[in-house]
């Protein structure tokens, strides 16, 4: 799906913001995408308008049992996009997680309110859509793929 893509995406992008320390995830809202993409050539207004929000990544500390809190708040709303590789059912509630999100989460926006508990540790200076067109230009030798079989939560 284009939504765990993005999150993957903003995890790989994210972990730029502090590059000496590892980052467990990504979690993007599906509220924050606004348009498919098209097979074949992407161009930067297509980007743009499938994220027009002026949202900025953020690295979020954050304790296991607000993760879990974050979780059921997305899992009733039907699930958001996660980055590959997470598996949301082993999380610890006593450990530290270091997320990659969107500050508009971060504030609790989107009812995520157990994420306001966490600490912002650094937030890009580029908007989602301007990180995601970086990616891609960084990328352009390589297939992109979105589409995933199934969403990830």
């Amino acid at each position: 799906l284009l939504l765990n893509w993005v999150a993957d995406v903003m995890l790989e992008m994210g972990g730029r913001l502090s590059p000496d320390s590892n980052v467990d995830l990504s979690i993007v809202n599906k509220g924050g995408i606004r348009r498919g993409l098209p097979k074949g050539d992407i161009t930067m207004g297509q980007i743009m308008t499938m994220l027009p929000f002026d949202n900025h990544l953020v690295l979020l500390e954050l304790e296991g049992s607000d993760l879990i809190g974050a979780f059921k708040v997305m899992e009733h709303r039907g699930g958001d996009g996660v980055s590959a590789g997470f598996d949301w059912r082993n999380i610890d509630p006593e450990r530290l997680y270091r997320v990659v999100t969107i500050d508009y989460l971060a504030n609790g926006g989107d009812y995520m309110e157990p994420l306001t508990h966490g600490k912002i540790t650094a937030r890009s200076d580029e908007k989602l859509d301007e990180v995601m067109i970086k990616y891609i230009v960084e990328k352009k030798n390589k297939t992109i793929k979105y589409n995933d079989n199934k969403p990830r939560m």
